[in-house]
């Protein structure tokens, strides 16, 4: 995101020019390229992307859904970098909280299943504290009953 003619187009030539890799550079205001991602589909984007180490989006504010479209890309096509610029007056607020609700959404669920895997480690764990524990106080005792002049 940024504002109108401050050099974001530029900026993105002189990034394509100097990547080692496939790239390709889409403009969301220009038909051909709009029609390439228009259709959000899985099958869609692994034909399109097929080869690309880096998908350069221009103009992206007037792909409609580019998040939803962005994301989709990002989980089909692995190891692929993605740089999507564009500008949406009085959107950031919006933008920002969509992202915000994403990454928490997905930092809570990673939290939970490493909670879920460490669980019986931990289980496991204080079992054997608690055994260590109680060998501990009663060994002593059995080998004080056992001694040669107490019986």
């Amino acid at each position: 995101m940024g504002a109108r003619r401050v050099g974001k187009t530029i900026l993105l030539e002189k990034l394509k020019d100097d990547f080692n890799g496939k790239v390709l550079f889409l403009n969301g205001e220009d038909e051909d390229s709009f029609k390439l991602i228009e259709t959000k589909s899985s099958s869609n984007y692994k034909r399109l992307l097929n080869g690309v180490n880096l998908l350069i989006i221009d103009e992206a504010q007037a792909v409609p859904d580019i998040g939803k479209k962005l994301k989709l890309m990002v989980d089909t096509v692995k190891d692929i970098k993605i740089i999507a610029t564009g500008e949406e007056s009085g959107k950031l607020d919006k933008v920002l909280d969509d992202m915000y609700k994403y990454y928490n959404g997905e930092v809570e669920q990673i939290t939970a299943n490493l909670t879920k895997l460490l669980e019986p480690f931990i289980l496991v764990l204080v079992g054997g504290m608690v055994a260590f524990l109680a060998v501990a106080i009663y060994l002593p005792i059995y080998q004080i009953g056992n001694a040669p002049g107490l019986q």
